[in-house]
């Protein structure tokens, strides 16, 4: 979790020290919630990210999911949000309006399928050749839609 630290310190300005602290200031707050959002889309789990930044679990999963939906709906935090995943080396995603993707990755055989709920939280579902292979936070699942492509499966 420190380079995704690093990398939201060092789109956000705000230091690792002020983001591991109890400081509570709009700016700090903001990045501290794309730092949840992204490990909780990573699905690193909300008891880890809580002992990394000495908070309770739940106020994690409060954060983490806020900012999900943040990220995802405003266009000013999607981009600071792709410029952290950028940081880490993972490719941009173009903004698209506020809506995630539904659609396919590199041919109408492999896509991804945005099945998040407001109730029950972000989950993207993998397809290929219209059959369910894998399910999770959306970076997880291309991630494994490329190994099965890679590998033919």
């Amino acid at each position: 979790m420190i380079n995704i630290l690093r990398a939201v310190s060092k789109v956000t300005g705000v230091s690792e020290r002020e983001l591991l602290s109890k400081k509570r200031d709009g700016d700090t707050a903001e990045a501290r919630g794309i730092f949840c959002a992204i490990c909780v889309a990573e699905g690193r789990k909300r008891r880890e990210i809580g002992a990394f930044l000495n908070r309770e679990s739940a106020t994690v999963n409060q954060i983490g999911w806020k900012y999900i939906e943040l990220c995802d709906t405003d266009q000013e935090m999607w981009h600071k949000r792709e410029a952290v995943l950028s940081k880490m080396g993972n490719a941009p995603r173009p903004w698209n309006g506020g809506s995630v993707l539904n659609g396919s990755l590199w041919d109408d055989d492999y896509y991804v399928v945005d099945a998040s709920s407001r109730y029950f939280g972000e989950c993207y579902v993998g397809m290929v050749r219209g059959n369910p292979v894998c399910r999770g936070g959306f970076y997880r699942v291309v991630n494994e839609m490329l190994e099965r492509r890679k590998n033919g499966r």
